[in-house]
């Protein structure tokens, strides 16, 4: 598209010239440019390094006007009535499990392209998470929360000490609860739970944390017995595993 801009309108190409920029930066990088894009104070932008700040005045130069379609609207009023049904409970289990209070403020981005995959923890400064709100309409609340969780984490304090366990390890121990995880049953969101056949699914779609999911396996299903007598971390200590 850059090579042949003069078949295509001008925002086109400007997308195409800031999409290819975007390409080349690393994924920390990367990282940077999506928090300071979803940060309210986008002026920030102006300490960033120059390749950064160069993308972020070529997207503002665009001048792109856009509106909220159809299927966005649809996909957020559906999100915020799912979320507004389940909050008491959510909050519940999240305080009795995690041992976390939810959020005061949230903000979900609804997308459509390959940036963020199923869904991701963007920033902490408002807490941010992205959602792929086209193929997965009917999980997206349990997608939610376990970006929320991952959010969670890094506020309090331990993710360091879980990443110290091992690299995939606080993946590996959040795909056990959400989404279609233990979470998800005590939500009403699915019925009886085979933990069993839970971990094979989550293996093959996340093969990085295969190793610590297997390893983790014993010790989620003793604490699925008494799940929400004591946090998920207190269990886990008195097990030596975190």
């Amino acid at each position: 598209m850059a090579k042949f801009a003069m078949f295509f309108n001008d925002n086109f190409r400007d997308a195409s010239l800031i999409q290819n920029k975007i390409n080349k930066l690393d994924s920390e990088r990367r990282n940077a440019l999506f928090t300071l894009l979803l940060d309210r104070n986008i002026n920030r932008a102006d300490d960033s390094d120059p390749e950064i700040k160069s993308i972020i005045s070529s997207l503002a130069d665009m001048q792109l006007e856009i509106n909220s379609d159809e299927s966005t609207s649809d996909a957020a009023s559906m999100l915020a009535g799912q979320y507004k049904k389940l909050e008491s409970n959510l909050a519940s289990w999240i305080s009795k499990i995690f041992g976390f209070d939810l959020p005061n403020h949230l903000d979900v981005l609804l997308y459509v392209g390959p940036f963020f995959g199923q869904g991701r923890y963007i920033t902490a400064n408002p807490p941010a998470v992205s959602l792929a709100f086209e193929e997965y309409k009917e999980s997206k609340i349990s997608v939610l929360t376990h970006e929320l969780l991952h959010y969670l984490i890094e506020k309090s304090g331990i993710k360091t000490d879980l990443a110290a366990v091992g690299q995939s390890f606080e993946e590996a121990l959040l795909d056990y609860f959400c989404p279609n995880g233990i979470m998800d049953e005590k939500l009403g969101l699915i019925s009886k739970l085979d933990l069993d056949a839970h971990q094979r699914i989550q293996s093959a779609l996340r093969p990085a944390s295969k190793s610590s999911s297997e390893k983790l396996l014993p010790a989620i299903k003793e604490y699925y017995k008494q799940c929400g007598d004591t946090t998920i971390w207190d269990f886990l200590k008195r097990r030596q595993i975190y």
